[in-house]
């Protein structure tokens, strides 16, 4: 960007941000008025709400705690955080739009952009209230003994510490604390649920599933190392262990703030030392960075004009692990502190590793480089505005969203938007393990599941607590299903649709669980909203099979109502076998020959036994229906069936003793796209970086290949198959084949550097360390008819080594898991 450019976007920041504050500051104006919707909150969420309201010819007004606008999206978080961008239509999408113009305003204005600096995001949020005359105002935070007053069960206003009074007839909570929830009077959740609550698998505690943001070498737990009766280090909270895995409790997932930093010399501001610095607090940082980790910057995103965006990174980084139990339910005094005491602790954190001298010469340097942006939070020196509340209150209605939404064994039927993260939990506490080292528990990232609907219902409350409420943020979710919803751009589209939803409600003189959905669907369609996932529509195509018995003996079939979705049971069909050697047999029509996998989605309560299952007269597998307490109720399998001809077949189940199988869904998923299996090379010394552009192709005769191992999860490790397996490079080539041109996106992760082609071309470049993550890198491809080579060249500094690839709609199958 030049100059004049950027003098020219800053003094109209300057005049937009004056001219909103001047409206927002006639008191008497919003007493003396009622408006049609309320919202308390200006985030992200509020003014995309706000705008939908004035949009729909309707009179809205934000009430702002603070005295910004976009919450986080303003307040350093510029590396979006979503799944699959294509989920994200309305007004959300639209704020990516205008991104992309203010950076690039030569190009398609139907292009996005998704990464920004915090200035500008505001600026954006500005210009888009300013269009419509929306007021808004600052520095007015809810009275939270008297702040609402209710008739029944709807709101009449809202009355702020101040005595401010706003009369509305619709509100909308946009906040991430979600108090005017909390004090009209609506049911909500602080914590996680045990799995069983749900019937799921990644809530409660997690002890096996914490390894992400984790301790890769151990560090001493205690004052004096080794000797317990010293004390433990600060940061760890519980020396009794984590607690029983599975288990609920009212820890919440670590806050921190989203740092934008810079290494421009000239817009440069070292780190400051908070007043209350304790370097005690840095001790196991210490331990750790001795042990030859240093992981903190890692994941520091680039941002336009030489900043970023800095996340939590690492067993020991921003997150300040375990001190915000208090936040959700906490008064004000006890929010500011915990508040005050996250900056001081990530103030703290970056003046330690700049300036201690014992922190080791390298990293000093490296540290030494960054600083605060003298342009970015001018008003705040220089510091974000927002911390990043991750999770505090979420709301129990109706419709809970839980696990099962996001691995689509449900659906909602009246949704309002799409979700497409993975289902995402930053680490909770610290503790000590049996060993007296410290471990971090509660991380959670599991992904592979396609973009899910989102309800209608769990964004307003139960009828009997609230009829005038919509709740966007803090909406009805299990704590590792929020974890997947909780994202900027989800938080703006069901913003949008809940205003559309008061407009609706407001228009028709009714609640709004009164609401016509359809009339509600169809307004979201006209903003250009996302309301479905076209799950495989370029890769896949999908049919249930329809159950027409054609044999059984000595079975019975029967179907089940459904009862409680979100705990007990589910709809479909039981089958219950009761002497010796019975079966029953189904058949079903394939259009094409070509490969083809079989998903038998099942229910997990009340069954018991097996079955064997057959295709026409061969086995492939087994239906296992012993059930654990601690999996999730609803469950699938997938049997693979390689070259399945066309014509009719025969779908039989088989038992050997007493069974009982709940069978919800049988879908046959026609798979026109092979990934053939992985071989790798031996391993080569040397990290090549750049040379590595020109060491393609890979047909040298030196080069040895064999059969990569793969996991269930996809996952191949190269340090279990090769040495040497540091500072080395190995290469992974494959072959795809399509039975048809393809344009589609390959997924995949990775260590460090990595480089891959596509039939001889460079398609992804990466030139840095890296912790593997699984699915972390995404780009389009453009598959031919036939067979398409893919070589990826995979290089290796130290620790583990591991890669995975998949293709939207396929993902590679291990060889145990093919039947």
């Amino acid at each position: 960007m030049n100059t004049s450019r950027l003098i020219l976007n800053s003094l109209k920041l300057i005049i937009v941000l004056n001219t909103v504050i001047f409206q927002s500051c006639s008191k008497k104006t919003a007493l003396n008025n009622n408006y049609d919707v309320v919202i308390y909150g200006g985030t992200s969420a509020g003014v995309i709400a706000a705008i939908e309201v004035a949009k729909l010819g309707k009179k809205p007004i934000i009430i702002e705690p603070g005295k910004h606008l976009g919450g986080l999206t303003s307040g350093g978080l510029g590396a979006t955080d979503i799944g699959n961008k294509g989920a994200i239509g309305g007004l959300s999408r639209d704020f990516y739009r205008r991104v992309n113009q203010y950076y690039n305003p030569d190009s398609d204005t139907k292009e996005t952009k998704w990464t920004f600096e915090p200035h500008v995001a505001e600026l954006i949020f500005n210009e888009m209230l300013q269009e419509y005359d929306i007021p808004v105002i600052y520095n007015e935070r809810l009275d939270l003994t008297k702040g609402v007053e209710k008739t029944n069960a709807k709101i009449n206003q809202i009355t702020m510490e101040s005595g401010l009074t706003i009369i509305g007839k619709m509100f909308i909570n946009a906040s991430y604390e979600g108090d005017l929830m909390a004090i009209a009077g609506v049911s909500f959740s602080v914590g996680r649920e045990a799995n069983k609550t749900y019937g799921e698998t990644y809530n409660g505690v997690q002890v096996i599933n914490a390894i992400n943001h984790q301790f890769k070498n151990p560090v001493d737990a205690y004052v004096v190392p080794g000797k317990a009766e010293s004390g433990l280090l600060p940061g760890i909270l519980n020396d009794g262990g984590p607690g029983i895995e599975g288990d609920g409790d009212h820890r919440i997932q670590a806050y921190c703030y989203r740092m934008c930093l810079t290494n421009v010399p000239g817009n440069r501001i070292p780190f400051p030392k908070p007043e209350d610095y304790n370097p005690m607090r840095y001790e196991i940082l210490l331990r750790y960075l001795n042990t030859g980790v240093f992981d903190v910057l890692q994941l520091s995103t680039p941002m336009p004009n030489g900043k970023t965006d800095t996340n939590n990174k690492g067993a020991f980084a921003t997150d300040n692990i375990g001190m915000n139990y208090n936040y959700p339910n906490g008064d004000y005094s006890t929010r500011e502190n915990i508040i005050k005491d996250h900056e001081n602790y990530q103030k703290g954190l970056m003046w330690f590793l700049s300036n201690d001298p014992r922190v080791p010469t390298d990293v000093r340097n490296e540290m030494s480089e960054w600083g605060l942006p003298k342009d970015e939070f001018t008003d705040n020196e220089n510091w974000p505005h927002q911390l990043y509340i991750r999770e505090a209150r979420r709301m129990i209605s109706d419709y809970v969203m839980t696990q099962h939404d996001c691995e689509g064994l449900v659906t909602a039927v009246d949704p309002v938007g799409l979700a497409a993260y993975t289902m995402d939990s930053h680490n909770v506490q610290r503790y000590v393990d049996k060993n007296g080292k410290v471990r971090n528990e509660g991380n959670i990232e599991v992904g592979g599941f396609p973009p899910y609907p989102i309800s209608y219902k769990s964004i307003i409350p139960k009828v009997e607590e609230c009829s005038n409420l919509l709740v966007p943020v803090c909406l009805s979710s299990s704590h590792i299903a929020f974890g997947s919803i909780r994202m900027e751009p989800v938080f703006m589209v069901l913003a949008q649709s809940a205003a559309a939803a008061a407009v609706l409600a407001i228009n028709e003189g009714v609640a709004l669980q009164e609401i016509n959905y359809s009339e509600l669907k169809a307004q979201l369609l006209k903003d250009e909203q996302v309301l479905a996932w076209k799950n495989g529509s370029i890769l896949t195509s999908e049919k249930e099979i329809e159950l027409r018995n054609e044999n059984s003996k000595n079975v019975t079939v029967c179907t089940i109502e459904l009862k409680d979705v979100a705990i007990m049971s589910y709809p479909g069909n039981f089958i219950e076998y009761d002497s010796k050697g019975g079966s029953i047999s189904y058949t079903f029509e394939v259009d094409e020959y070509f490969d083809y996998t079989l998903n038998i989605k099942k229910v997990m309560n009340d069954i018991y036994g097996n079955a064997q299952v057959w295709i026409d007269n061969n086995l492939i597998g087994e239906i296992n229906c012993s059930w654990d307490i601690n999996r999730s109720i609803l469950a699938e399998q997938e049997f693979y069936l390689p070259l399945l001809s066309k014509g009719q077949h025969t779908f039989t189940l088989k038992f050997k003793k007493k069974t009982k199988i709940g069978i919800r869904k049988m879908s046959l998923i026609k798979i026109p796209i092979k990934i053939k299996k992985f071989l790798i090379s031996q391993s080569f010394a040397g990290f090549m970086g750049e040379k590595a552009k020109n060491m393609y192709p890979v047909d040298n005769k030196n080069f040895i290949w064999k059969k990569a191992i793969v996991l269930d999860n996809g996952v191949v490790r190269l340090d279990a198959q090769l040495k040497p397996k540091e500072n080395c490079h190995a290469f992974v080539t494959t072959d795809i084949i399509c039975d048809k041109e393809l344009k589609t996106t390959l997924r995949f992760g990775h260590n460090d550097a990595a480089y891959i082609w596509i039939n001889g071309n460079l398609i992804y470049e990466f030139n840095d360390v890296n912790a593997f993550k699984y699915n972390e890198f995404s780009v389009p491809i453009h598959l031919k008819k036939g067979k398409n080579k893919l070589v990826m060249m995979v290089m290796q500094a130290g620790g583990s080594w591991l890669y995975n690839v998949n293709i939207d709609s396929y993902q590679f199958k291990s060889e145990s898991s093919k039947i």
